[in-house]
């Protein structure tokens, strides 16, 4: 890997979790899949008061070329570094039920 490329560090979320937080919020009328997904990317930010932090959702090929990876972005690389602070690390992990390091 290049010295100036820089994999921002972040949690893999698959679709599959999207749905299931998406969908188990909005029980009371039907929702399609992609705007399940899109809620939920929303609604955890928001549940986990994370919403004015940096984290951010961010898609990435570079460890699965054929299809995008959906991540939680929790730390940018290059000279505009940034982390989001470890409560808010922690709040979304519990929002998400993310096990184990970022990558």
């Amino acid at each position: 890997m290049s010295e100036d490329l820089r994999v921002p560090l972040g949690y893999s979320v698959s679709d599959k979790n999207l749905l299931e937080y998406g969908h188990n919020i909005i029980k009371d009328h039907a929702i399609s899949d992609d705007d399940a997904i899109s809620f939920a990317m929303f609604k955890v930010l928001y549940n986990a008061g994370a919403n004015d932090s940096d984290a951010q959702w961010t898609s990435c090929a570079y460890f699965s070329p054929d299809k995008a990876d959906t991540f939680l972005q929790i730390s940018g690389g290059g000279a505009h570094s940034w982390r989001i602070p470890a409560e808010v690390e922690r709040r979304l992990c519990e929002e998400l039920d993310l096990q184990g390091p970022p990558v």
